[in-house]
């Protein structure tokens, strides 16, 4: 689904301030897989989910979305932002039009859809993110509750049906509810609308249970890429990166340290629990 090769990235290049993001960074991530990306603050996360839909042109490299250069002059990169939706870190404070129905609507009709296709998959959006449209499309998108408004924001990014959802911190600001039900989501668009699931938190808890497969940025660069168990078995590494390790993770780890003969790359509450048990005999 998307390549990046030998991609490179220097903000405000040949200037006092110049800022090396991203240092030769080549990985592929194929069509319906969930990524979490993690990396220490400054570590380049943002800047490389920027390239993949052509918002920001890196320094040198290349970007293919299913084989087509992202920066090539003759793509319409309008298009592949179409395919490759990005959700930025509070979006609710993008939403703008007087209606959830036209806010939602917006990034259809843009694309240059009819008003009545544009409406037909703003309602279509909000069924899919738990919003009755007949309740919400009327209403103004700043009467909602903070959950609410979020759940719009992802509404309009899903009319555009994209292929790709990249979702950067989503969960920030949201009650410990709002965070488990908007997660829950998150799961459940990925596993029934065919999507890629691209995910950058720093929660290690949140990339646990939505991620199959970890990619660990630090100063621009890849220093893993694995399966999520695999990456979270890395605690001495992820420690030297300050970057911790899910609770469940933290609490096996600390076990083995004391001489313990427990298993360290158990993620979720059960499988922790089941281990527990058999360790401890009951």
């Amino acid at each position: 689904m998307i390549e990046v090769r030998d991609l490179q990235h220097v903000y405000l290049q040949h200037s006092p301030l110049e800022a090396v993001a991203l240092r030769g960074v080549s990985l592929v991530i194929g069509d319906g897989e969930r990524v979490g990306l993690i990396g220490p603050t400054g570590s380049g996360k943002s800047t490389l989910v920027q390239t993949f839909n052509g918002l920001l042109r890196p320094t040198q490299g290349t970007v293919l979305v299913n084989g087509t250069d992202v920066f090539a002059p003759s793509t319409d990169r309008r298009r592949i932002r179409q395919q490759i939706a990005l959700l930025f870190q509070y979006p609710e404070q993008q939403l703008f039009e007087e209606t959830v129905a036209r806010d939602v609507a917006f990034g259809p009709r843009n694309l240059g859809l009819s008003e009545e296709e544009a409406a037909g998959r703003a309602r279509e959006a909000l069924r899919a993110v738990g919003l009755d449209p007949d309740h919400f499309s009327p209403r103004s998108p700043f009467t909602l509750s903070g959950g609410e408004m979020r759940r719009v924001a992802l509404a309009g990014v899903l009319a555009m049906e994209p292929r790709v959802l990249i979702l950067d911190e989503p969960t920030a600001g949201l009650d410990p509810q709002g965070k488990a039900d908007f997660l829950r989501l998150a799961l459940d668009l990925h596993a029934h609308r065919d999507l890629t699931l691209i995910v950058i938190s720093h929660s290690m808890d949140e990339v646990a249970q939505v991620a199959e497969r970890v990619i660990v940025l630090d100063r621009g660069r890849v220093v893993m890429d694995d399966a999520t168990r695999a990456v979270f078995a890395r605690a001495e590494e992820l420690e030297r990166l300050h970057l911790g390790l899910p609770q469940t993770a933290q609490v096996l780890h600390r076990l083995r340290a004391r001489g313990v003969p427990v298993r360290t790359d158990l993620l979720t509450l059960e499988e922790t629990r089941a281990e527990l048990l058999r360790v401890f005999g009951g």
